[in-house]
């Protein structure tokens, strides 16, 4: 079972972000990703005026963590769009691609991970990817 769990106390997310070897961000909100009980990885995003951003996906070293992952991606883009902020970006470490492109973000004509995040999490099948 996985678990995505929010980190309240920014000390808890610094040690879950050296655990994963990734730049802790403390102005992000964070998520702590569990698989079977045990930590897996971090999801570090923050919410502006006009889109959010996920800054890190990041699992434990040699972790076998994809679904966790997906699951924590997928996590915080739903609470990006329940802040009524439609459009979000993948901005961090690409460590997997097929991960962010399984979460549903597109390159972008500028090359940038792109996601419009309206109607996703309300319609039916918007969510496949393609």
């Amino acid at each position: 079972m996985f678990e995505v769990i929010p980190i309240q106390d920014k000390q808890t997310q610094q040690e879950y972000c050296r655990a994963c070897a990734v730049e802790y961000l403390p102005e992000d909100f964070c998520y702590s990703v569990w698989d079977e009980g045990k930590f897996s990885g971090v999801c570090q995003f923050n919410i502006y005026a006009d889109h959010g951003e996920i800054h890190s996906l990041i699992s434990l070293p040699d972790a076998d963590a994809f679904q966790a992952m997906f699951t924590a991606g997928r996590a915080a883009l739903n609470f990006i769009d329940l802040c009524d902020v439609h459009l979000a970006y993948y901005t961090g470490e690409v460590q997997d691609e097929t991960l962010i492109k399984a979460v549903g973000f597109k390159k972008n004509a500028q090359g940038a991970w792109e996601m419009d995040l309206t109607g996703f999490f309300t319609k039916p099948c918007s969510c496949r990817a393609d």
